[in-house]
């Protein structure tokens, strides 16, 4: 049996992906017309992935056609697992972009550590676009030092600052700003 599996590719948008399954279905065809085609439902790698029964219902001699290494993986050691779990079954896997010349195989690997690159990369801007500086303190803070300083006018800033568990300067702050309310 011949398998075509239509994969995902996490960086489109939803028009995008059906553009792009839509472009993998016309290949796998192309390729083989009497191919059962699998279309990727997880919009992510990960568990809910329908890769994983697919691999796992494939049996001796049958074969899975992928257009390219990143819908099948997201990382090298997933796409090792992956091929390893093929050949175990006694399948064989088609990667059509992967020339059968080793120079071909190259390209393609080549193709998929950029791929890999380029999502780590997307990945760091992310997060260093997180929120940066100071986390302001809680409410129940802030009542705790002013509830602190006004019942115990000789209880000193240090110990307000450990029993609220923050900073000196924070203390002072807090009590700065309460009285520029008033």
């Amino acid at each position: 049996m011949k398998y075509g599996y239509l994969g995902t590719n996490t960086r489109l948008n939803s028009l995008e992906k059906r553009v792009d399954v839509n472009k993998q279905e016309t290949l796998v065809t192309s390729y083989d017309i009497n191919v059962e085609l699998v279309e990727e439902k997880a919009d992510s790698f990960g568990a809910k992935m329908t890769l994983s029964p697919l691999i796992n219902s494939l049996e001796p001699n049958d074969e899975l056609i992928v257009c390219n290494l990143r819908y099948l993986s997201n990382n090298l050691k997933t796409l090792q697992t992956i091929i390893s779990s093929i050949e175990q079954r006694k399948a064989k896997l088609t990667i059509l972009d992967m020339e059968e010349s080793l120079s071909g195989h190259l390209a393609a690997f080549n193709d998929f550590k950029a791929y890999i690159t380029s999502e780590k990369i997307k990945a760091g801007i992310k997060g260093s676009k997180k929120e940066q500086g100071r986390k302001p303190p809680e409410q129940s803070t802030i009542f705790s030092v002013i509830y602190n300083r006004k019942h115990n006018p000789n209880m000193s800033i240090s110990e307000i600052a450990r029993i609220a568990d923050i900073s000196r300067s924070s203390v002072y702050r807090i009590l700065k700003e309460e009285e520029n309310k008033k």
